[in-house]
């Protein structure tokens, strides 16, 4: 799989990872939390939507390997905390956020 964003970068699904390819840089993304996070950020159904319904038609099979490097992150690290779990829980924060924005924004909506 490989398809583009709304900025061009291209996204490639390798070795566990989402690997997004720009002109001047390169990150993936690890963890089921990350991969949420991807889906929720990008747009779907407009300028990414070919993007959105390719990762959404192998999300079994990323969420699945991500599954495993999460799981291989956990059994090495021991008592240590790992980069995926600051990672998370960074993200945990900024999902949590977002919900409680959308719920206030959606009971605005109602009661006027």
């Amino acid at each position: 799989m490989h398809c583009y964003d709304r900025h061009g970068r291209k996204y490639w699904f390798l070795c566990r990872r989402i690997v997004v390819e720009g002109d001047d840089s390169s990150y993936y993304y690890t963890t089921k939390l990350q991969f949420q996070e991807l889906m929720e950020v990008l747009e779907g159904n407009d300028l990414e939507y070919d993007l959105c319904r390719a990762l959404e038609d192998m999300k079994e099979e990323v969420v699945r390997q991500m599954d495993i490097t999460e799981k291989l992150t956990n059994s090495a690290k021991g008592n240590k905390k790992s980069y995926l779990d600051v990672e998370n829980a960074t993200l945990a924060k900024i999902q949590s956020e977002r919900a409680i924005r959308k719920a206030k924004k959606k009971k605005k909506k109602t009661t006027t």
